[in-house]
């Protein structure tokens, strides 16, 4: 016997030893105390929905070629092949792409610019006026942020 197998054998034993020697209790299911949770903010039906990357025009597009190729393929596998044919491309192949993707915005942002002016989006005041949304402390910094640049404009006047 050489060293290191008297060594890997005195671990063994020693690790044995100490499995006998702790009470055995029930493991809790969290260690760390859990925070509670706030409701999460209902989405508005009436919203527009965000914009598509170009990735995911790509992705809605090959997806279903790749099916058809792989009939037995799953989810997760078209989504690895749709990845690797995405990385693999250059630019020039990926320009359609971007260009459907840079539409889409202007009709986000046209879309989300009408729905605020029918006043469907609260403004970000009347949002932190105490009802929260999971962001606590943020109200604050922008009232700060907001004293602070009043500040500055009276100091330029």
């Amino acid at each position: 016997m050489n060293m290191s197998e008297k060594e890997e054998k005195k671990s063994k034993k020693t690790k044995a030893a100490a499995k006998e020697s702790k009470p055995k209790t029930k493991k809790k299911a969290s260690t760390k105390a859990k925070k509670e949770k706030k409701p999460r903010k209902k989405k508005d039906p009436n919203a527009p929905k965000r914009n598509k990357s170009a990735y995911m025009f790509f992705s809605i597009e090959r997806g279903p070629e790749i099916r058809k190729e792989n009939p037995d393929i799953k989810f997760g596998e078209v989504a690895k092949v749709v990845s690797k044919e995405w990385k693999a491309m250059t630019k020039g192949e990926k320009e359609p792409f971007d260009k459907k993707a840079k539409e889409d915005k202007k009709r986000y942002e046209e879309e989300k610019a009408a729905y605020e002016a029918e006043g469907g989006a609260k403004s970000k005041k009347k949002a932190d006026d105490g009802e929260g949304d999971g962001d606590e402390g943020e109200g604050e910094q922008e009232e700060e942020e907001e004293e602070a640049d009043g500040e500055e404009v009276e100091a330029d006047s």
